[in-house]
């Protein structure tokens, strides 16, 4: 009979290290945003003022699947309420529980009945960064629609590294093509360029300043996004070098002009795929099109590369990346509301009065377009 037990403690959070990563599929390349490493930089960044609420599955003795949440109130709530949320957020690539295969649906099915349960003692359950295909997906359809929202978040680019560069680009669009050949040769033209990858962790480190000072310098730190705008930041894309640089699964891409840094892409590697986490440019060089310069560098450098399969661009399905591949990843945002009768207001608002009311503020605009 499977039981669920809530770690509710940075102790007991700790010590589920071996058996989180035992539920790990190591044939999947995303299972390494889904490590307890990975949970642990991101809480240690993020999560002040919250509580890990981290529910286990257990058979007997032997965890066999695993929701890795955590508890606080809710954020941007007229109404006081408690919500739960997934140990992920923008800067997470994808989210799941964890089971072992052979008990998937027997833990989804024994979670959503505890969350139904405990719906008293909390008010929202959000999980975000949740793929078409993942676990969490299915186990909020055990749930009323009264009960539960979903919508789309994201979709995420990625390029098949099949075949060569060569047999690649010439399918790109002749245009974008000739984009390529003319930014190529404006970005060297007039300086000495160099490709510069870097994979230990005391180099990645010690360039750690460089990429935040890029950052700053980007439409992202303009926007108070970008990799090094705040101390939360700062805190998690440092200590992926900790956590992942020694086994090899974090790279850091510049381009230097003359010697200086003034693009960079900051990247992790997992079963195959290359991830691109992060990247930033120094604006004052964006005419000459320094970000799409490194982005083909870096491109025509992983389509040599034997070892990998996939390069996923991550973010969102920008105008941009349109340009290099029509292939991407649809993500969601879940949200399941509790018992309590604040959430039952929430959800009556948020699921059918609202919609209600953008409805009918598109059709006035429709109406009025038409006289």
């Amino acid at each position: 009979m499977l039981t669920v037990r809530c770690v509710d403690t940075i102790t007991g959070f700790a010590a589920l290290r071996q058996p989180w990563n035992a539920l790990l599929d190591p044939e999947n390349p995303y299972s390494i945003f889904l490590s307890h490493e990975w949970a642990s930089e991101w809480f240690a960044a993020f999560g002040a003022g919250r509580t890990p609420y981290i529910l286990t599955v257990q058979d007997g003795p032997e965890i066999v699947g695993l929701l890795p949440m955590h508890a606080g109130a809710a954020a941007e709530s007229l109404l006081p309420m408690r919500d739960l949320q997934l140990m992920a957020n923008g800067h997470s690539p994808y989210a799941d529980f964890l089971v072992r295969p052979e008990s998937a649906l027997a833990v989804r099915n024994v979670l959503a009945t505890h969350l139904r349960r405990d719906g008293s003692q909390w008010d929202l359950a959000v999980f975000a960064e949740v793929g078409a295909s993942a676990n969490l997906a299915t186990l909020s359809e055990l749930y009323a629609e009264s009960s539960r929202g979903i919508q789309r978040q994201r979709s995420a680019p990625f390029i098949p590294l099949h075949g060569t560069w060569e047999t690649y680009r010439s399918n790109l669009s002749k245009r974008f093509v000739k984009v390529l050949r003319n930014n190529r040769n404006r970005v060297t033209r007039d300086a000495d360029t160099e490709i510069e990858l870097l994979e230990s962790p005391a180099s990645i480190k010690a360039a750690l300043d460089d990429m935040f000072a890029i950052g700053e310098k980007s439409w992202q730190g303009e926007s108070v996004s970008a990799v090094g705008s705040n101390v939360e930041n700062r805190k998690f894309y440092s200590g992926l070098v900790d956590a992942f640089a020694s086994d090899g699964r974090l790279r850091l891409w510049f381009l230097k002009r003359d010697g200086e840094r003034v693009a960079f892409e900051y990247h992790m590697v997992n079963h195959g795929v290359e991830f691109g986490l992060k990247t930033g440019f120094d604006r004052k060089l964006e005419k000459i099109g320094i970000g799409t310069f490194l982005d083909q560098s870096i491109l025509e450098r992983l389509f040599e590369d034997d070892a990998l399969r996939e390069y996923d661009l991550l973010g969102d399905f920008d105008f941009y990346k349109q340009r290099w591949t029509s292939q991407a990843r649809h993500y969601y945002r879940i949200t399941l509301y509790g018992g309590s009768w604040n959430a039952r207001i929430a959800a009556l608002w948020n699921l059918r009065l609202l919609p209600m009311l953008r409805s009918e503020a598109l059709m006035q605009q429709v109406r009025a377009l038409a006289v």
